[in-house]
């Protein structure tokens, strides 16, 4: 095979797999998804739970890790405990990351003012990071559980300060639960405070894309690849301890359930808001973040892409795999057409569409500093940024993860 051949195959195919992950997938998805509901349990008079039918109700603990959350929390704690969930079967823990703001101080005045809510406040002794705190509330639920079947039968709710519920949120979460094939389910996260600048538009596109995806591959074979850390129920009995060096929990979490063989579900009546970033070089640091974890997952559960995981290989190589190493693949492109550059047309022209479109965030940038914007330009500067947080996570798994403490995003709520 000759060096040419070569070089055109690898183009042909690191741009077919972009093609295939970013635009064919997701209209395949929804077409395999035609004509299937999500829950057949609403079409069959199944009693909601409420507080005239609390026997009907499963216990839902909600753990929420917080590192000075003081802008926040007290809206939080507000949209829980005003849910339709009945407060007797509703149990929130409060996991503080050594907070040095009011966080810890909102929560005991919480419970000063509301003795009838269990609320609980757990105070790490150091920081440790939000998935050291969720395991270890975990862990000391399981301890003070009286027998096994009452932890078996209780649903971990898990979710981050800055997610409000809405009253529906929780009943919508928990009713999947009857279905004993059912894990997890993951909620219907909306962004609000879009700007005019920064990148708060694109990443809310970017989140309804996502929402939509990961309910047409609920529909399909009950296999949401990824629940957002923002909000998503699960059982007890299925939580499976997340590594402590680990940096992405959620899709941990979701990607151990396959392994135990069973759904993950996405429910779009379960809704709750979120507010949404607005500096780039901060969601930067975020994403690269998100993705030195995403590879952390990926050497974990690898074998997930296998035949012998059907659906589930499908959906997790198709929505997932392939795009992390999304970078890869424009790379290669771009290095093809170089080499190609001379002996045809087409690929001169992809050269220069491909640098063109590398150029792009130093476009928007320039756009900024003139206080000027554009739609197009941003949708596309947004598309290689992500891209390079890819690849810059990449490196920085390769490096080595030691830690999963975070520092979170500027609240804007």
């Amino acid at each position: 095979m000759n060096t040419t051949l070569l070089w055109q195959l690898a183009f042909w195919f690191s741009g077919g797999c972009l093609c295939w992950t970013y635009l064919g997938y997701p209209v395949f998805i929804k077409w395999l998804a035609q004509g299937r509901i999500n829950n057949p349990l609403k079409n069959n008079n199944t009693k909601p739970c409420n507080s005239e039918n609390t026997d009907l109700c499963l216990d839902v603990v909600v753990i929420m890790a917080a590192y000075n959350e003081e802008k926040v929390l007290e809206a939080k704690l507000d949209s829980i405990f005003n849910t339709q969930y009945p407060d007797e079967k509703l149990t929130v823990w409060v996991a503080s990351d050594c907070s040095t703001d009011g966080t810890n101080t909102i929560v005991k005045v919480w419970q000063q003012q509301h003795p009838e809510a269990k609320l609980f406040l757990y105070e790490a002794p150091q920081r440790s990071g939000k998935i050291n705190l969720v395991n270890t509330v975990v862990s000391q639920l399981s301890a003070q559980a009286k027998d096994d079947s009452a932890f078996t039968n209780t649903i971990l709710l898990l979710t981050d300060a800055n997610v409000l519920f809405t009253p529906a949120t929780i009943n919508e979460l928990i009713i999947h639960f009857a279905n004993p094939e059912v894990g997890m389910v993951g909620a219907n996260i909306i962004n609000h405070q879009v700007a005019k600048s920064g990148i708060s538009y694109q990443e809310k596109w970017y989140i309804q894309r996502e929402n939509q995806i990961k309910y047409h591959e609920s529909l399909w074979g009950g296999c949401m690849i990824g629940a957002f850390g923002g909000c998503f129920a699960l059982r007890a009995s299925l939580y499976t301890p997340v590594p402590s060096h680990f940096r992405v929990d959620d899709l941990f979490l979701t990607l151990q359930i396959f392994e135990q063989n069973k759904k993950a579900l996405f429910e779009p009546a379960a809704i709750c808001y979120e507010d949404l970033p607005q500096n780039m070089p901060e969601e930067l640091r975020r994403k690269r973040r998100i993705a030195s974890g995403n590879f952390q997952n990926l050497a974990k559960f690898a074998r997930l892409i296998l035949p012998a995981y059907k659906k589930v290989a499908i959906c997790f190589l198709s929505h997932k795999v392939l795009r992390w190493i999304g970078p890869f693949f424009l790379i290669i492109a771009w290095a093809a057409s170089l080499f190609l550059y001379q002996h045809h047309l087409f690929y001169k022209m992809a050269f220069w569409l491909q640098t063109i479109g590398f150029g792009f965030p130093f476009i928007e940038l320039l756009l900024q500093r003139f206080e000027t914007s554009n739609k197009f330009v941003r949708f596309i500067a947004y598309f290689y940024q992500a891209n390079l947080a890819l690849l810059l996570g990449f490196f920085q798994y390769l490096k080595g993860v030691k830690t999963s403490v975070w520092k979170p995003t500027e609240r804007t709520l």
